[in-house]
C-alpha cells in the first residue's frame, strides 16, 4: 500500500512561515537603509558635502525633497514590516505613504501643469548651485513618477491588494533599472531626455531597493507566492530572474564597447532602452512559465493530499476490520497485514508477524494442495472466492479460514502483488 508522510503539509506551512519572516526581515532592513540614505543626503545638503549629494562630481545630485521621500519610504516599509503592528502604526504607515504620493504629484504638476511650487522645492534647503531656469531643488520628472509608483505600491500593500502592489513595484523597478543602465553605459543622451534629467545614481539604486523591499513585504501572497514558493515553478523563477536582469546588461555593455565607438553615444541610448525592454520581456516570460509550473505543482500536491486522505481512510478500515487482511508479493512474502490477521495466527502484533517474513506460498497453508489450488485460481482467473483451507498459526496450531483474494497487476498484466 502506498504511504504518504502526514507531516508534509504541516512542515510545508511551517517552512513557508519561516521563509516569509526572513523575507519580511530583509524588507525591513531595506526600509532602515532607505531611511538612513535619506538622512545622509539631507546631512550632505545641510553641511554642503558634495560627495553625499552626488556620488560623482559630473553626475546629478539627489535633491533634498528626494531624500525626504526616501526617508518617508524607509519609515513606511519599517512600520509595515513590524511583526505585530498596532492599528495606530498601520494608519501612520498609510499616512506616510500619502505624503510620499503628494511629494511626487506636486512635482509632476509643476512639470506638466505649470504649477508654481518653487517654495516647496527649496522648503528645506536652498539649491544655490542650480541655475534658476533649471528649477533648483526640484527632482526630475522620472523621480517624481517613481515616488508616485512607490506610494501606490505601498498603499496597496497596506490595503492587502497584493497583486496590484506587486505589479506597481515591478513597474517601479523597471523605471529604476533603466536609470541605472544609463549610468552603467554612460548614456549622457538618456539624461538629456526630459523625464530623466537630474536623476542621481543613488536615487536610481534606492528605487531598485524600494521595489525589491515592497515585493518582499508579502512573499506568500499574490504573484510573489509563485516566485518564493517551494514548487518547481518558484525554483525556476528564482534561478532565471537574476540571469534575466543581469545577462542583458552585460551583453549590452559588451556590444557597446566592442561594436560601437566607445566614445560615441548616438546608439547607446537605443541599446539602453533595448536592454531594458529585453529584461522586461524575459521577466514576463519567466513569470508566465513559473505560473504554469506552480499551478501544475499545486494540482499535484492537491492530488497527493486527496490520496493521503483516501489512504488514511483505507488504513482505518483495514485496521478496524474483523477479517484478516494481508498483501503479498509475487514470491509469496506477506508485506502488509492488519491486526486481525496477526491475532488469528497467534502473533502478538502486526509488526511481529511481518518481521517473521511469513510467506503465503510456504508455511501458511497446512496442506500444499490447498496452496496450489489457490495459486492456480489466482493465475488463471485473477481471483479466488470463498476458498476454504486450513492455515498454520505461529504455535503450529491450525485454524480453518475462508480465503478471498485477487491478483493486482500493472497495465502490461504483470502481477504486482496479491491481496
Amino acid at each position: 500500500m502506498p504511504y504518504f508522510n502526514h507531516h508534509n503539509v504541516r512542515a510545508d506551512k511551517y517552512i513557508k512561515q519561516i521563509l516569509g519572516d526572513k523575507h519580511r526581515f530583509v524588507a525591513s532592513v531595506c526600509g532602515w537603509g532607505l531611511g538612513l540614505l535619506g538622512v545622509i543626503v539631507l546631512s550632505g545638503w545641510y553641511l554642503d558635502i558634495a560627495l553625499l549629494k552626488s556620488i560623482h562630481p559630473n553626475w546629478a545630485t539627489m535633491k533634498a525633497n528626494t531624500a525626504v521621500g526616501f526617508a518617508l519610504t524607509g519609515a513606511t516599509l519599517t512600520l509595515h514590516n513590524l511583526k505585530r503592528p498596532s492599528p495606530q502604526t498601520h494608519r501612520l504607515a498609510q499616512l506616510l505613504a500619502v505624503f510620499i504620493l503628494l511629494n511626487g504629484l506636486i512635482v509632476l504638476a509643476e512639470y506638466y501643469l505649470g504649477l508654481d511650487a518653487r517654495f516647496i522645492d527649496e522648503l528645506l534647503i536652498r539649491d544655490l548651485a542650480t541655475p534658476i531656469e533649471l528649477a533648483p531643488g526640484r527632482m526630475s520628472a522620472a523621480t517624481a513618477f517613481a515616488f508616485c509608483l512607490t506610494a501606490i505600491a505601498l498603499l496597496n500593500s497596506l490595503g492587502h491588494y497584493y497583486r496590484l502592489a506587486q505589479f506597481t513595484a515591478a513597474c517601479l523597478g523597471f523605471v529604476a533599472i533603466l536609470a541605472v543602465i544609463g549610468y552603467i553605459y554612460n548614456v549622457n543622451s538618456l539624461y538629456s531626455v526630459f523625464i530623466y534629467q537630474s536623476m542621481a545614481i543613488h536615487t536610481a539604486l534606492a528605487f531598485c531597493i524600494s521595489s525589491g523591499a515592497i515585493l518582499l513585504t508579502h512573499p506568500n501572497h499574490g504573484s510573489m507566492a509563485i516566485i518564493t514558493g517551494a514548487t518547481s515553478g518558484g525554483q525556476m523563477a528564482r534561478r532565471l530572474l537574476p540571469v534575466a536582469i543581469v545577462a542583458p546588461i552585460i551583453i549590452g555593455f559588451v556590444v557597446k564597447m566592442l561594436v560601437l565607438n566607445p566614445s560615441g553615444t548616438e546608439h547607446t541610448l537605443a541599446i539602453a532602452v533595448l536592454v531594458s525592454l529585453t529584461i522586461g520581456t524575459l521577466i514576463v516570460f519567466i513569470y508566465a512559465n513559473a505560473l504554469s509550473l506552480h499551478t501544475l505543482d499545486l494540482n499535484r500536491q492537491a492530488t497527493a493530499a486527496e490520496l493521503f486522505k483516501a489512504e488514511e481512510k483505507y488504513r482505518a478500515i483495514v485496521e478496524n476490520a474483523r477479517e484478516g487482511i494481508f498483501q503479498a508479493l509475487p514470491n509469496g512474502r506477506i508485506f502488509t497485514a492488519n491486526s486481525s490477521l496477526a491475532e488469528m495466527l497467534n502473533y502478538s502484533s502486526t509488526i511481529t508477524l511481518l518481521n517473521t517474513n511469513l510467506n503465503f506460498s510456504t508455511g501458511l497453508f497446512a496442506e500444499t494442495d490447498d496452496y496450489q489450488t489457490c495459486y492456480q485460481a489466482l493465475q488463471h482467473h485473477g481471483q479466488v472466492n470463498e476458498f476454504e483451507a486450513q492455515l498454520v498459526c505461529r504455535d503450529n496450531s491450525k485454524i480453518w479460514a475462508i480465503i478471498n483474494a485477487r491478483a493486482v497487476a500493472d497495465s502490461q498484466g504483470k502481477v504486482l502483488f496479491y491481496e
